[in-house]
């Protein structure tokens, strides 16, 4: 059994992880997918679509096994038990119980979608697994884990409906802890009660998956090195699509769509932050057409010091703001497109960043309940509580209230073309009067006989 002992800041959505086990009983090269093809018929009692060193048979007798194409092994236990360095096991057609790998570099190819593990897969210590071509679906606890020195590569591996332990460990897809690895390409990961997939301390490579309908998309806590987020479709997750807390990791080119808010009504595309306990903030590269839209609550969240870069993507029709940065150090915020978000396109809470050449447009009405009271709002820009910001050359159009406003802040704005909106700029309650420069003259309002409202507070992790 093995503990998952989070910081005790895990108060993002699941309270504490704890005793999330599977089923008891890497660095492989890589191989062709297994394919689900019509299978070739063999002289034993069952059938397999390609060459390996060692079979496994859906119902095939025990007493003649040797692991031979005529004479599989019934079940996978025994075949890994038979395993040796660079073994290659092919498994059948039918529902097998899972099984703990512990030593050696396998290879394990299925069928596709018609070869079942009907309980957990576990790799540990230094085994090495190369896996493709199976199913893992009705778990309780997590599907796969992945610990200690072990390493996985998997891909066109199809995991559904892990269903939370009745001791509260809430159903992972794929777990990789204590110092693992894991590469997964062209998986699918649905239905799950907690994360699709969630590291902690372990390294990561996640390429080409579809996620959709868990608990949370893909949680990387304390990442090894830097993890890479590519190419993945993520869509009516719960909490939040990508969350990286004390994480190093480059996010390109993912579609993150739809997150669902969870009963504390955290629901965000995408959230950079930092554990408890002195781990250290992330740095997360958001780069490379990232498709952000329609989450419960703010499309990229960056919390507590986390630095890094968000340029090139599309951030759309998010409902409380498109990028909310809270306490940020040294973020650059460049050449995004930010469309229909409610409240703010950009919103700077605290921290320093650099806002140049984005295109806001056609930002809506949003509300905050302040004490209370029903605080309408609807920005581009937006600079808050202490922030500081370097604003320049973005095109921002249409935003229901404002333009750009900068309150109890500094900012030195220049370039930009503000247009379609009520207001332009507004600048209010500043530390210092030469706290903001602006270039222009028209459409600048400085200290207004009534002031505008503005958020007061950090949103919650």
């Amino acid at each position: 059994m093995n503990t998952l002992r989070p910081p005790t800041m895990f108060r993002f959505g699941f309270g504490l992880l704890v005793m999330i086990s599977g089923c008891s009983g890497g660095d492989a090269d890589t191989s062709p997918a297994a394919t689900s093809d019509a299978a070739a018929p063999t002289e034993g009692c069952a059938t397999f679509s390609g060459e390996a060193d060692l079979y496994v048979g859906f119902e095939c007798p025990v007493a003649d096994a040797d692991g031979s194409r005529a004479h599989p092994f019934a079940r996978l236990v025994d075949a890994l038990a038979a395993a040796g360095d660079r073994t290659t096991i092919r498994m059948s057609a039918g529902r097998f119980e899972g099984a703990t790998l512990s030593a050696h570099a396998v290879r394990l190819f299925g069928e596709g979608e018609g070869t079942h593990l009907t309980s957990a897969l576990v790799i540990e210590d230094e085994a090495r697994l190369e896996l493709a071509g199976v199913r893992l679906d009705g778990l309780e606890g997590a599907a796969i884990e992945v610990r200690g020195d072990a390493r996985l590569t998997a891909r066109n591996v199809s995991i559904q409906g892990v269903r939370a332990t009745p001791g509260g460990a809430p159903g992972v897809g794929v777990l990789a802890t204590d110092g693992a690895g894991i590469i997964l390409q062209d998986y699918v990961i649905d239905g799950c009660a907690g994360p699709g997939i969630l590291v902690n301390d372990a390294a990561a490579e996640l390429r080409g998956g579809t996620l959709s309908e868990n608990g949370a998309g893909i949680r990387i806590e304390r990442g090894r090195g830097r993890s890479t987020i590519e190419d993945n479709t993520l869509t009516d997750n719960a909490q939040a699509g990508v969350a990286l807390f004390s994480a190093d990791a480059l996010v390109r080119g993912n579609h993150i769509v739809g997150t669902r808010a969870d009963p504390h009504g955290f629901g965000d595309g995408l959230v950079a932050g930092e554990l408890e306990g002195g781990f250290g903030p992330s740095h997360v590269q958001l780069e490379g057409n990232n498709e952000i839209r329609e989450n419960a609550r703010v499309g990229v969240l960056f919390d507590a010091g986390a630095t890094g870069v968000v340029t090139g993507n599309v951030v759309d029709a998010n409902a409380r703001a498109g990028i909310w940065a809270q306490g940020v150090a040294a973020l650059e915020i460049g050449a995004n497109t930010l469309t229909a978000n409610h409240s703010a396109g950009i919103l700077l809470f605290g921290g320093q960043a650099t806002l140049m050449g984005n295109t806001v447009a056609d930002t809506r009405t949003g509300h905050f309940d302040e004490d209370g009271v029903d605080l309408e709002t609807g920005d581009a820009i937006a600079v808050l509580a202490a922030g500081d910001a370097e604003i320049r050359d973005n095109t921002l159009t249409g935003a229901a209230r404002l333009g750009i406003v900068v309150d109890a802040a500094s900012a030195r704005i220049s370039g930009n073309r503000v247009s379609g909106s009520p207001h332009g700029i507004i600048l209010q309650d500043l530390p210092a009067p030469d706290a903001v420069t602006v270039d222009v003259g028209d459409g600048v309002v400085r200290d207004p006989a009534e002031h505008v409202g503005v958020p007061a507070s950090a949103l919650g992790l």
